[in-house]
């Protein structure tokens, strides 16, 4: 039985390599044509020492902490201003809820009922639109209209429903018994409906308007 041949590496001195290396990188005439680029200045307080950015005026082996000022982040608005009201649909999950919490909270309820009893016919609507989800904004023009001192108008239902695409029926049905004029601003509202939108409105607004 013959013995198997294992063809094993043979090293390569290291000057035998490198030569063969550039024997290969080096274009023709390399060696003859060296070019020398021009020194670049680079002024100190834009210079990069050793992986880390000096600015002028600032120790590189200082604490970082105290050579960079990091902006705070504004304090909330107060509670009961119609900038807190914002501020609060802007970064809430769950509108509905907040909405809710405001008005029937023990707690929260008497910082809020001054703002929330004189809003506008346009911040009324702007509330409703800040509603995240737009299936919640029947319920909160609901409770919101609630609050309202001179009532819930067919002024405020037509503005909100101007900000919302979806859910207009559901939104009137929801607030047609808390209008107080509907009998006189029933056509204000039906004028934001599509004629399929009013056909699934009327039993409920023919109902409130009696």
């Amino acid at each position: 039985m013959g013995v198997p041949v294992v063809a094993l590496p043979v090293p390569i001195p290291p000057e035998e390599e490198a030569a063969s290396a550039q024997s290969f990188t080096k274009p023709d005439g390399w060696d003859g044509h060296v070019v020398i680029a021009e020194a670049v200045v680079l002024p100190m307080g834009e210079a990069v020492v050793g992986g880390e950015a000096v600015a002028s005026g600032v120790d590189p082996a200082g604490d970082v902490s105290e050579a960079i000022a990091v902006p705070e982040s504004a304090p909330p608005p107060p509670p009961g201003t119609l900038q807190a009201l914002r501020h609060l649909f802007d970064t809430n999950v769950d509108d509905r809820r907040m909405v809710r919490g405001l008005v029937q909270d023990p707690g929260q309820q008497p910082l809020w009922q001054p703002l929330l009893s004189a809003l506008t016919v346009e911040q009324y609507a702007e509330c409703v639109g800040r509603t995240g989800l737009e299936y919640d904004r029947p319920e909160v023009a609901s409770l919101l209209g609630e609050q309202l001192a001179s009532g819930l108008t067919s002024a405020h239902v037509a503005a909100a429903l101007r900000t919302t695409t979806a859910y207009k029926t559901q939104l009137v049905r929801r607030v047609a018994r808390q209008v107080v004029d509907l009998a006189a601003g029933r056509r204000t509202i039906e004028a934001e409906l599509s004629e399929w939108e009013r056909m699934l409105a009327r039993t409920d607004l023919d109902a409130a308007s009696k």
